[in-house]
């Protein structure tokens, strides 16, 4: 019993372990691709003139060619403090104030440092990557953000490691972005609600709706147990994600197949 009790702690570690490595990594290649698209001198000179139609034309082939291979879904240039400039995933959006939900976008034409943080915004929940931006003369002349979608890298972990995935996001800030950025309303509905939370993404959800219940998101900010569904044993971690500032924002729920320690 001991014994088969270090293997499953040892599994859980290593989930956490998974976890943690590869959203750090996702964070590091969105801001990466920020940064190489912001140093573009054509880039640069078409913000700095404040020409929106030369800035799409010099990057809309370059969004779809990321979105279609790697989960890029947002990405958008803003002047400062966040007044959006040009929506490359809706160009037809922009003028409006920020400030109020991007605090990271702030900070960085604020400080001028690139900055890179998982945060609701746009179409939904992404890891973003923030880059400052200037023009020829090297003066400040806004920013540019970079968002990857959660789905790949669910589906990426699920692939390699045999992980079920899903991702819970408060609600009351979806609601907000939903009125605010036409976030899909199909999202919000009864099916995916979890107390507080809305399921935004999973591998698999009809087995983590047996695995996750509405008391397990609204415990402690990280949990581990051990629960049967589908007659299978499942180890499961349940980790909060926090935006920039240090603000829960959602749960992630990972879990693994423990068959084989528990028929041991």
């Amino acid at each position: 019993s001991g014994l088969i009790s270090a293997v499953e702690q040892d599994q859980f570690e290593l989930i956490r372990a998974l976890w943690s490595y590869n959203l750090t990594a996702a964070e590091n290649r969105a801001l990466v691709r920020a940064e190489l698209i912001a140093a573009l001198p054509a880039v640069r000179e078409a913000f700095a003139a404040r020409d929106r139609e030369a800035l799409l034309a010099q990057c809309a082939e370059m969004f779809k060619r990321q979105n279609e291979r790697y989960g890029v879904d947002q990405a958008q240039f803003h002047f400062p403090p966040a007044i959006s400039f040009l929506r490359l995933h809706a160009p037809e959006q922009h003028g409006d104030h920020q400030d109020s939900f991007r605090p990271m976008v702030v900070a960085v034409n604020r400080d001028r440092f690139s900055r890179k943080e998982t945060a609701i915004a746009g179409t939904g929940p992404a890891i973003f990557g923030v880059t400052p931006m200037t023009d020829a003369a090297g003066q400040h002349i806004g920013s540019f953000e970079l968002g990857m979608s959660f789905g790949p890298l669910l589906h990426a972990l699920k692939a390699a490691y045999r992980l079920e995935m899903a991702l819970f996001i408060e609600e009351q800030p979806l609601r907000q972005l939903m009125f605010a950025e036409g976030l899909d309303p199909d999202v919000l509905t009864e099916q995916n609600r979890k107390g507080k939370y809305i399921k935004f993404h999973s591998t698999n959800w009809a087995l983590m709706k047996e695995l996750v219940s509405e008391g397990d998101l609204s415990g402690p900010a990280e949990a581990q147990y051990v629960r049967s569904a589908q007659d299978v044993p499942y180890g499961v971690v349940l980790l909060t994600l926090y935006n920039n500032a240090g603000n829960p924002i959602g749960k992630v729920a990972m879990a693994r197949d423990f068959s084989s320690s528990r028929a041991a």
